[in-house]
């Protein structure tokens, strides 16, 4: 912006397109000048002081920045969940999963495909389990895991010192020895 001194007083003209302020105050660009909404999304400058965006994300995508993606899906007997990049996991479609997923970060996921259970693995390996809860799989183990599975028989995880661990299993199945 231009300013022009007049008698004793400074006046200046509008910032530019694309910069809020004033040509007096200063003239800041507008956040969405930088494009901070990531994966395709919409950018929208909300006027200040100070000045702020939103970003419009594509489905499936959340975070200010649209920067929390999906990073792993599961199809349960009734409906659906997922690993997101931010550690938590979302439901949907899944009367017997809830809308009230596992709170915490997880790792990874897996669901039994006949029946609306989900056990994931949190940050330090230890198997949480939820949902419709055939055979008490929910009472899980302290014990931290490499990976983790589950069915509608019961559940079984890899310990991180070896072998292979499974608790609560319909009808009693035991794990054969290799």
């Amino acid at each position: 912006t231009t300013c022009d001194a007049t008698s004793g007083s400074v006046v200046c003209g509008a910032c530019p397109s694309g910069y809020s302020g004033t040509g007096e105050s200063g003239c800041e660009p507008l956040p969405c000048l930088s494009n901070p909404c990531q994966h395709g999304a919409v950018c929208t400058d909300i006027p200040g002081p100070p000045a702020d965006y939103q970003c419009a994300c594509p489905p499936g995508i959340n975070g200010k920045d649209c920067d929390i993606v999906f990073t792993d899906i599961e199809g349960a007997f009734s409906g659906t969940c997922g690993l997101r990049s931010d550690g938590k996991v979302a439901c949907w479609n899944t009367p017997d999963l809830g809308t009230d997923p596992p709170v915490g970060t997880f790792q990874s996921i897996t669901t039994a495909h006949t029946a609306d259970q989900l056990c994931g693995l949190d940050a330090s390996g230890v198997a949480h389990c939820f949902g419709a809860d055939y055979n008490d799989v929910k009472n899980t183990p302290s014990t931290a895991f490499s990976a983790v599975s589950v069915s509608a028989g019961g559940a079984c995880g890899l310990p991180l010192g070896g072998g292979i661990s499974c608790w609560n299993p319909y009808l009693g199945y035991t794990v054969p020895s290799t």
